[in-house]
């Protein structure tokens, strides 16, 4: 789904708006989420299940690193501290995963080309490789990977403490106005956000504002130049 699509404008923005304002406080993260799966399903369809992995994977690493499987209270770990060797573990994991994931759909098909064109050139056919290649690109893949990413790393480092709330994590990675062309938000940018938020007339009127003059330059600018 495009922003500047007139389903995106006249149909789904309205009624993700609507019931956002019509839904009690504790319902609010959910319905976020489920209309940004919505969103991005829309387009990728069973690729949305790439991004359910990167959420899974970081959601657990985050815990791991923050040892929020024991009961008690999360707190951020100290800055510069020492960290045990299954925190460690929990970043490497994290990092190996998330690095992984991009490289094999951004890069595997690419690899594949090169070595192929190199062992045709040099006589040695018989070594092209034929087998699986990956046919699609997740939409904004880069995004989300390195988005999901900055969560762990900053729990590690301490920066900001890991949730045990698996929805306002996922809403964080998911959101729909940044998941498919960014920009990369840090997760203690937002972390207080994603319990409590002030809705105001005036902050509605500065997003509608600047919704209204991006679309414009879209349409009327970019779209005729190109």
């Amino acid at each position: 789904m495009v922003f500047s699509s007139t389903v995106f404008s006249f149909l789904f923005l309205p009624v993700v708006l609507i019931a956002y304002f019509l839904l009690r406080h504790e319902l609010r993260n959910v319905w976020l989420l489920l209309s940004s799966l919505f969103f991005y399903t829309w387009g990728e369809t069973y690729l949305v299940s790439v991004l359910f992995v990167s959420i899974g994977v970081n959601y657990i690493c985050g815990l791991f690193i923050a040892q929020g499987f024991r009961r008690g209270p999360l707190v951020p770990l100290e800055r510069g501290g020492q960290r045990t060797l299954s925190q460690k573990v929990g970043l490497v994991f994290s990092l190996v995963a998330n690095l992984g994931l991009l490289g094999v759909f951004k890069y595997f098909n690419f690899g594949v080309a090169s070595f192929n064109t190199f062992v045709t050139e040099i006589g040695l056919e018989q070594l092209r490789y034929n087998g699986l290649i990956i046919a699609a690109l997740p939409l904004g893949i880069s995004f989300f990977t390195f988005q999901s990413m900055s969560y762990t790393i900053d729990v590690y480092l301490g920066n900001t403490v890991a949730t045990r709330n698996i929805i306002n994590f996922a809403t964080y990675v998911t959101l729909f106005p940044q998941l498919v062309a960014g920009p990369i938000v840090r997760y203690k940018q937002v972390a207080e956000e994603l319990v409590a938020r002030s809705i105001t007339l005036e902050k509605i009127s500065l997003g509608a504002r600047r919704f209204l003059l991006g679309l414009g330059k879209k349409i009327i600018l970019a779209n005729i130049v190109a």
